[in-house]
């Protein structure tokens, strides 16, 4: 089984050059972190509570649109209804989207109301699941600052590493997921092939294998 890495996920620098983003506005909410079962330490950013107020930002003219793919800084995302209605039909296993959209209050620095394309659709704000894999260690070529203290969760300063490859038989069957001891998200060659088919935007992958962020 092979898997992926979503950008940009993988190296968060630079990236509002290359792609469509969300910027979150106020009132801003936010609930808790994922915890660890064994450690009780936190292993996702704290999630967003609706209602959401986001603006469609793009560092680049030469992106015409939003696309399907809305990152934020916070690794978080929202997905269009387009996405949204593609995820549910082909059930693919590892988001969890929220039923009511995000309020747009601008697009690209544009008031809403003076926008009257209708391209820029709703969006919704997706959590991705974590757990569903463990990170090989040794394989992965994780050398942490301090040895993790949590056996399962494997939280730690990561220094460096070749890439993000999941221990023999902990995949648990997620298209998209956090892995345990992960940085970044991984997702399986059916998610991609269900990307590519449906010609979903705004996002691309890189093989987890070969990642490391500094590349």
């Amino acid at each position: 089984m092979n898997f992926y890495v979503l950008k940009p996920f993988d190296n968060m620098v630079g990236w509002k050059s290359h792609f469509y983003y969300a910027s979150i506005e106020e009132p801003i909410l936010y609930g808790s972190h994922e915890i660890c079962p064994n450690c009780s330490g936190p292993v996702t950013p704290r999630k967003l509570i609706p209602p959401y107020y986001i603006s469609l930002e793009s560092n680049n003219p030469n992106l015409a649109r939003a696309g399907d793919f809305l990152f934020t800084e916070n690794k978080s995302f929202f997905i269009s209804e387009n996405m949204k209605n593609i995820i549910q039909s082909e059930q693919i296993k590892g988001l969890e989207i929220e039923s009511s959209p995000a309020h747009i209050k601008t697009v690209a620095r544009i008031p809403l109301e003076e926008y009257v394309e209708s391209k820029f659709n709703q969006y919704y704000y997706a959590q991705i699941h974590y757990g569903g894999g463990s990170i090989d260690i040794e394989k992965s070529g994780y050398e942490y600052w301090e040895k993790p203290e949590c056996e399962l969760c494997q939280v730690s300063v990561l220094i460096r590493a070749k890439g993000q490859i999941l221990r023999d038989g902990s995949w648990e069957g997620s298209d998209i997921f956090y892995p345990r001891g992960g940085l970044v998200p991984l997702v399986t060659e059916k998610f991609i092939n269900i990307m590519k088919n449906n010609m979903i935007t705004n996002c691309s992958f890189y093989p987890a294998e070969t990642w490391w962020k500094n590349e």
